[in-house]
């Protein structure tokens, strides 16, 4: 069975799920694909991982010092599918 990661280096389409469990804390999946996001976003603008974490955060979330890993797997799935919009929109760059 490939992994997201090796599926998203490999150029295919991965769609994130959310999941019905509310209050879990973030899988350690999620967290993967949204550092692979971020490396992706690396790539493609020049700018570091840390740099790109941070302007994502500061434009997507009402508080940018806001911690994400304390979010629940429903939060952080909704977070994610923002990422995604936000790298088409602001990077032109595909995510899915």
């Amino acid at each position: 069975m490939l992994s997201l990661v090796t599926l998203l280096e490999e150029g295919k389409q991965v769609q994130v799920m959310s999941s019905p469990v509310q209050g879990v804390l973030r899988t350690p999946a999620q967290n993967r694909f949204y550092h692979k996001c971020l490396q992706l976003l690396s790539i493609h603008t020049g700018m570091s991982s840390a740099d790109l974490n941070i302007e994502v955060k500061g434009d997507l979330l009402s508080d940018p010092d806001y911690n994400i890993d304390q979010m629940s797997v429903e939060e952080f799935s909704a977070f994610l599918e923002q990422v995604i919009q936000y790298a088409d929109e602001h990077f032109d760059c595909q995510l899915y």
